[in-house]
């Protein structure tokens, strides 16, 4: 629900099906996209790496800056191999960049190999939920900040040290991004 606030529109790419997600979340994303094989509306082939390319592409040129929460890295991995995923995942990041975004990738640990998890982790920043909610709380305005407060929908945001560390990771989660801090406080 953060991710909507403080985006124009949530994209979600998951193994589960649309009423998983939302049952599970509690959230309706803009849109979603189901990795699949199944031939049914808003499902995508995994080893379809350029259909998804393009799928996310439009939603980050249509709702900017926007929230996509991924899912489902290592079912791309099986159906392709790790360095095409892994340049799939490089080219979506540096969209989500110049659209001053934030791309939030959930890869458990173990789920790829030793060497795979590295080449990851330099790309994408490993952050855990609760400096994600800190992050992202961070970036609202604080208004919205003492609101969300109040419902006790999530603890409230610690005030930085300095000015400079304020802001949510303009990539995310899992694959947080290097992005300075300025645009990082803009997202």
């Amino acid at each position: 629900m953060l991710l909507k606030r403080v985006s124009r529109g949530l994209l979600v790419v998951s193994r589960n099906t649309y009423h998983q997600w939302v049952k599970r979340s509690g959230v309706e994303p803009d849109k979603f996209i189901w990795l699949s094989r199944a031939e049914l509306d808003g499902a995508i082939d995994p080893g379809k790496l350029h259909v998804l390319q393009r799928e996310i592409l439009t939603f980050l040129e249509t709702h900017s800056p926007a929230s996509i929460y991924f899912e489902g890295i290592e079912y791309l991995v099986l159906y392709n191999d790790f360095p095409g995923v892994a340049k799939f995942l490089f080219s979506v990041k540096d969209a989500v960049l110049i659209n001053n975004s934030l791309m939030l990738l959930f890869l458990p640990k173990g789920i790829l190999d030793s060497k795979q998890e590295s080449v990851m982790a330099r790309e994408f920043e490993p952050i855990d939920e609760k400096e994600l909610t800190r992050r992202i709380l961070n970036a609202l305005p604080e208004k919205e900040r003492a609101e969300i407060a109040l419902f006790g929908a999530l603890p409230p945001a610690k005030e930085q040290e300095s000015e400079g560390s304020k802001g949510a990771s303009a990539e995310g989660p899992e694959e947080g991004s290097r992005a300075g801090e300025e645009e990082a406080e803009e997202a």
